[in-house]
Parts: C-alpha cells; structure tokens; sequence
C-alpha cells in the first residue's frame, strides 16, 4: 500500500525541477508510515505526471 505526499504550489517550474532529485531519494528510501505499513510516495504537483497509488 501506498501513501502519497504531494508538494503543491512551488514558486514556478525551475523551483520545481531543482527539487526533482530530492523527491526521487525521498522515494527510494521507501519509507514507512509511522506505526503503519503504507509507504510514502512523494511528488510535486504539476512537475511530472502524479504517482500511482498501489
């Protein structure tokens, strides 16, 4: 199962980008809900297309 966690609201598509490579290592630590079993899956809106939810 998985949680997502967008981030909404950036200032423009370049600040977007620059944090582009810290969600994707966010990703790949596939980290845990705390006291459940859902994984975090974490995007930005609007950068790329959304997660899809399993």
């Amino acid at each position: 199962m998985t949680r997502g966690v967008n981030i909404l609201g950036l200032a423009n598509n370049a600040t977007e980008r620059t944090l582009l490579p810290l969600i994707d290592e966010l990703n790949q630590t596939e980290t845990i809900y705390p006291g459940t079993n859902p994984r975090l899956a974490h995007d930005i809106g609007g950068a790329r297309p959304p997660f899809r939810l399993t």
